[in-house]
């Protein structure tokens, strides 16, 4: 069984539990001493994906993964970078990723991420992509921002990116929601009912009685009048 076969079952076995991200770096630190003798001298690639799954933005992602490098010797051959974050230039990222994978051996023998979500938009997809780097014995290093020094791909970050995706997909149908004009949150009164619920409580009804002739519930007149008196 490979690694990232191994990885990815683990995931699975993990279950929903969430598992944060600050325990990987813990765990991970103390792992850092062979890092820093098996970097040097390596070629790496940086990978750049602005995503509502992942927790820092191009810029950051990018300054995270430079620091990493420096940190621990590697030398960048280049930097890939998906455009946007907007699920229309789907295909334009999905073209840079490849071609990015394309070099690998010839290129470098590292691929240097931020956020392990930024190499997929799905768990399966990143399985997938971490599986053919792992063919081609290309190692996928993850910098992460509470650690000088970049680490391998864990169970747990590959759980964390799972809930990631959940996240963004989430996000993303919102948004499609939203332009289709569907409205979140609580619904609005009609005009109607809160002129007729002043009313009744102008003319010294009380709260229930006033919702009442209204027709609203208790809850929300007693919210239109707070708002009333501010």
């Amino acid at each position: 069984m490979g690694r990232i076969a191994e990885v990815f079952q683990n995931s699975l076995a993990a279950g929903p539990e969430p598992v944060l991200l600050h325990e990987c770096w813990t765990i991970r630190r103390s792992e850092a001493w062979w890092i820093d003798r098996a970097m040097k001298n390596r070629r790496a690639a940086i990978y750049i994906r602005p995503c509502l799954a992942c927790r820092l933005d191009a810029a950051e992602q990018e300054n995270a993964a430079r620091q990493a490098a420096d940190a621990v010797g590697l030398t960048i051959i280049g930097v890939w970078r998906e455009p946007t974050r907007s699920p229309r230039r789907r295909r334009d990222g999905l073209a840079i990723r490849t071609a990015m994978l394309a070099r690998m051996q010839t290129g470098f023998d590292t691929i240097l991420i931020a956020d392990v979500a930024a190499l997929g938009r799905n768990l399966a997809e990143l399985v997938a992509v971490l599986a053919e780097a792992e063919s081609h014995g290309v190692e996928v290093l993850v910098a992460l921002h509470a650690s000088a020094h970049p680490v391998p791909v864990s169970a747990m970050l590959v759980q964390a990116a799972r809930r990631s995706y959940a996240r963004e997909a989430a996000a993303e149908g919102r948004a499609k929601a939203l332009q289709r004009g569907v409205r979140f949150g609580r619904p609005s009164v009609e005009p109607e009912r809160v002129e007729k619920l002043r009313v009744a409580m102008a003319a010294g009804m009380g709260l229930r009685a006033s919702a009442r002739a209204a027709g609203v519930g208790v809850a929300t007149a007693s919210r239109i009048r707070a708002a009333g008196a501010d």
